[in-house]
């Protein structure tokens, strides 16, 4: 059976969505039919983001390509945990990132599997996706915030079906933190790339496996160019609702902006601005950025904006920071943050700037000889 088909029989318990025989039939034999189905609003409510994108994409372009001869030469990549959202500036630069590395490459990827925590806890539930990891000629793990306290079950068990199916499997830009139950998976992988040494050092304690330290995948692309440079002190969120919490307090306090990066955690807050990554580019190198955010945190080092970064849910800020030389901007307690701001405020940031610019470069570097090795793999 169709592994579409498959899926939208496995969620048709859901209100409004009918499959019968004769749709069956139509979806096994006509391909603009299913884009019908798949797309018909009374088949996707909200709850079902996640599955809609998956299919939608994997219709859209891995369909498409077999009437256009573009990517013919291509090698075809099955991608474990798209993070792209409607809203996040770290996520979705990570994902276009990724998809300029591939192009450069010439791979493209074919199938943009979403992680969702609760969909499987099975192997067995991992089988309905042995017919796409088929068709691809690598997998890349995207970890990028997910892999801590043995998260990521369901993505570890695709990885295990593609190796066993002979594929290459990699694991990139990821955390790796307190992962006692699923660090038996990390001997699957061809290529072991962390954003940061932190998560390297743990990664070296349970393999021997070599691992490398690859920044961030938002590092690669250029930055925006602004002529209107503004200086500001501003705020963002934190995965940690109690970091948050404060953080909104102090901007309120201090009469400075505050932005969150996604419209998915925080609802409570009411008339909710976003940051963007035009905002970063128009504040001038004597701004502040005080954020509990690792990507926000990676934006600031990337424009040369000196932060004030608060540790998040894992040690990936720290790990960060620590790498770009730069551990005194990392703030552990939110008590001493409007102090801070006073200071840095006074302080010469030379040293800041030099660092930023450095492991910036230094980043997309690194990237792209990570994306040579993973198109050796395929070669």
């Amino acid at each position: 059976m169709n592994l579409l088909l498959r899926i939208l029989i496995k969620i048709k318990k859901f209100k409004n969505i009918k499959i019968n025989k004769k749709t069956q039939i139509n979806i096994q034999n006509n391909k603009q039919v299913l884009q019908n189905v798949i797309s018909s609003n009374q088949v996707f409510i909200s709850t079902l983001r996640y599955e809609r994108d998956i299919i939608l994409k994997n219709f859209t372009d891995y369909i498409n390509e077999t009437k256009d001869n573009t990517y013919a030469n291509y090698k075809k990549i099955y991608l474990i945990n798209s993070t792209k959202q409607k809203i996040h500036i770290g996520c979705n630069t990570v994902m276009k990132n990724i998809e300029s590395c591939c192009e450069f490459i010439k791979h493209k990827i074919i199938y943009y599997d979403v992680h969702f925590h609760h969909v499987f806890k099975e192997q067995k539930d991992a089988l309905a996706y042995k017919d796409i990891l088929n068709c691809s000629d690598i997998v890349l793990f995207n970890g990028e915030g997910t892999l801590h306290d043995s998260r990521g079950l369901s993505m570890f068990f695709k990885s295990q079906i593609a190796k066993d199916l002979g594929k290459k499997v990699v694991l990139f830009n990821t955390v790796w933190q307190n992962n006692k139950n699923t660090q038996k998976y990390l001997e699957l992988f061809d290529i072991i790339a962390t954003r940061e040494s932190l998560s390297a050092n743990e990664i070296k304690k349970a393999t021997s496996k070599e691992v490398q330290v690859v920044p961030d995948m938002i590092f690669y692309s250029d930055n925006l160019k602004s002529e209107q440079k503004e200086k500001k002190i501003i705020f963002t969120d934190s995965v940690r609702s109690d970091v948050t919490s404060k953080l909104y307090e102090i901007s309120k306090n201090l009469n400075c902006s505050f932005y969150f990066l996604t419209d998915l955690l925080y609802s409570k807050y009411k008339n909710q601005n976003y940051l963007t990554e035009e905002l970063i580019a128009n504040l001038s190198k004597d701004s502040l950025i005080v954020t509990g955010r690792f990507h926000v945190a990676a934006f600031a080092i990337k424009y040369g904006i000196p932060t004030i970064a608060i540790p998040s849910n894992t040690h990936k800020i720290e790990g960060l920071l620590k790498d770009a030389n730069l551990e005194e901007y990392l703030i552990a307690n939110t008590e001493d943050i409007e102090e801070k701001i006073k200071e840095f405020s006074k302080r010469n940031h030379e040293k800041y700037y030099k660092n930023a610019l450095k492991y910036s470069n230094n980043a997309k570097i690194k990237i792209s000889n990570l994306f040579e090795q993973i198109k050796i793999l395929t070669n």
